[in-house]
């Protein structure tokens, strides 16, 4: 039992910190221009770095795009907070050498932990997918 919560939490954490970096690696790469050919050195580009300072990104943000980064931010911050737990969880156990009521105690804060990240995960599906099929419908 303890080898399949360890795989598990193991694989959710893994899932989690892959859709983190994946989201933010896709939002870098989309900013790019994938064409050159008509610019010139006067030409402006819309993308980046402001002259002024700052970026570009967040100026033309609907009401939608807020809420939508509302709900990312709050369950990034749960999500922070449950590995927190699986981390703690996870050493109360491997210190728990002798202590059985001790050993229960942090297995429970640990299943608790691991569905927790599941939830967060599943929920943060059903918002990006509630999102864009709004969008879809909005356009």
């Amino acid at each position: 039992m303890k080898k399949i919560l360890a795989i598990f939490v193991t694989v959710i954490t893994g899932v989690f910190a892959f859709t983190s970096l994946s989201s933010t690696v896709s939002a870098a790469w989309s900013t790019i221009p994938t064409n050159w050919e008509g610019t010139t050195e006067n030409t402006i580009v819309n993308w980046g770095v402001n002259v002024a300072g700052g970026t570009d990104q967040g100026k033309n943000d609907s009401i939608i795009d807020v809420v939508k980064n509302v709900i990312n931010y709050a369950l990034w911050f749960l999500g922070l907070i449950a590995l927190i737990m699986l981390l703690r969880g996870w050493f109360k156990i491997v210190t728990a050498w002798g202590d059985e009521n001790a050993h229960q105690e942090w297995t429970k804060v640990l299943k608790n932990a691991a569905i927790g990240i599941a939830f967060i995960g599943i929920s943060w599906f059903l918002v990006t997918f509630i999102f864009y099929v709004f969008s879809l419908v909005t356009k």
